[in-house]
This record gives structure tokens, sequence and C-alpha cells, in this order.
């Protein structure tokens, strides 16, 4: 009766515990976009710096423009928008949150 009865609950456990373990594969960093919304010369990243208490959450813009854009940076985990001008063949860095325990974010990035 005990063979039996493992028998019919293993295949159910290995099912169970199926998500879990499919789930459990280490956070990748978004690749730079290609397109900033409206100004596709404008390029964006985001970095997750480690710090000695968390991360600091850096989103990186790089023109390519022939006019300065301003640019509108937020993220997931920092919604609040914040406006950014950018100057032709100019590379900034916006710093989002400090000392965040996210080690990945999204940034989202609209320039104009």
């Amino acid at each position: 009766m005990r063979r039996m009865t493992f028998a019919l609950v293993a295949p159910a456990l290995v099912f169970a515990l199926l998500p879990v373990s499919a789930g459990a594969h280490p956070e990748v960093q978004p690749e730079p976009a290609a397109d900033a919304g409206p100004a596709p010369c404008v390029r964006f990243w985001g970095e997750a710096r480690p710090t000695g208490y968390g991360y600091r959450h850096v989103v990186v813009l790089e023109s390519k423009c022939k006019t300065k854009q301003t640019c509108d940076v937020s993220t997931d985990v920092n919604p609040e928008v914040q406006k950014v001008p950018v100057d032709p063949g100019q590379t900034k860095e916006v710093v989002t949150f400090l000392e965040s325990p996210a080690s990945a974010f999204t940034p989202r990035v609209v320039c104009k």
C-alpha cells in the first residue's frame, strides 16, 4: 500500500514544484533600447549599480540628435517623471533611485 501511495504522490509533487524551479533564473538587465519614443536618435538603457546598502538605479541617455531634446525619464521602480535636457552628442546619466533593494528595473524614456 505504501509503494502505491508513493507512486501516485511522487509525480504530483514533481509537477507541483516545476513552476517554482522553472522561474528561478538570474535577473537580466535590459539591452539598450534603440527607440526612445518620438526621438529615436536618443538611445537609453538602465544600470543597477551596487552600493553598500543596495543598488543605485541609473538611466543612461545617449543623444545622436542634431537638436536639443527634452526627455521624460522614469522607471517601473520610481514612476516619478524627471524632465532631462540632452544636448546634441551628449551622454547623460540620470539617477532615479538610491539604495534600492531591487537589482533590476525597467527604464521608461520619452524624448521630444
